[in-house]
């Protein structure tokens, strides 16, 4: 349910907030020469690498006016440019394609590594949003994204971050007072605590499943021994 517009509610309503993006992903194959490498390519606008904290070591990252222009301009993450490019090989202002699209590569973003849940976050492309909704993924409707990023100006400032998103975007989808909302406001802090709630479930049942094979096992040495 989630649109642009939603992103540009946030950004006029909630003075907490210190920067604001969204974005849309897909598995794309992507092509540079005769090699080629299924990655995941993210729509997003220039604020998500000041939201994401995620800064270049290479080239830069692409413009508000490479965003409203469509520009077809890529920013590889480091996976990516292991995969494509030879040792020692500088990826900038190479051309790659996503799709059968053209796109320059004007930025790698720093190494990441894994995140918590074991994912590559280097194994990722970055093209403006405007080029991946237009030139890339298509859209049934255009401007609906699938995730809103914010980062706000203080540690002190999240509660107050989070109840001004919630407000912005129940008014931008005239939600009623007594209605439910049709999105999802989390922090960092609720997705650690989900992450750790499912360590623990993951971790008890792996007891469970070795004191059910000590007991066969024991059960099973026993009749030997009898």
């Amino acid at each position: 349910t989630l649109t642009t517009a939603d992103t540009e509610a946030i950004r006029r309503n909630a003075p907490t907030i210190a920067a604001v993006t969204h974005s849309r992903r897909q598995i794309l194959q992507v092509i540079y020469g005769n090699l080629n490498w299924s990655t995941v390519v993210q729509g997003v606008t220039p604020e998500f690498e000041t939201v994401r904290n995620w800064p270049v070591t290479a080239g830069s990252f692409f413009t508000d006016r490479q965003e409203k222009t469509a520009a077809k301009v890529a920013v590889l993450g480091q996976t990516v440019v292991r995969n494509l490019f030879a040792p020692g090989q500088d990826p900038i202002d190479t051309t790659i394609r996503i799709k059968n699209v053209p796109f320059t590569v004007i930025g790698v973003l720093e190494a990441k590594g894994q995140s918590s849940w074991g994912q590559d976050q280097d194994d990722v492309i970055m093209v403006p949003f405007s080029t991946a909704e237009r030139r890339v993924m298509g859209a049934a409707i255009l401007g609906s994204v699938e995730m809103i990023y914010a980062t706000a100006r203080t540690t002190a400032d999240i509660p107050a971050a989070v109840e001004e998103i919630t407000t912005a975007v129940r008014q931008q989808h005239h939600i009623a007072r007594a209605e439910d909302d049709d999105f999802t406001a989390r922090t960092l802090e609720d997705m650690a605590g989900a992450s750790a709630a499912a360590s623990k479930v993951m971790g008890n049942l792996l007891l469970a499943i070795a004191s059910i094979s000590l007991l066969v096992g024991g059960i099973g040495i026993m009749n030997i021994l009898l």
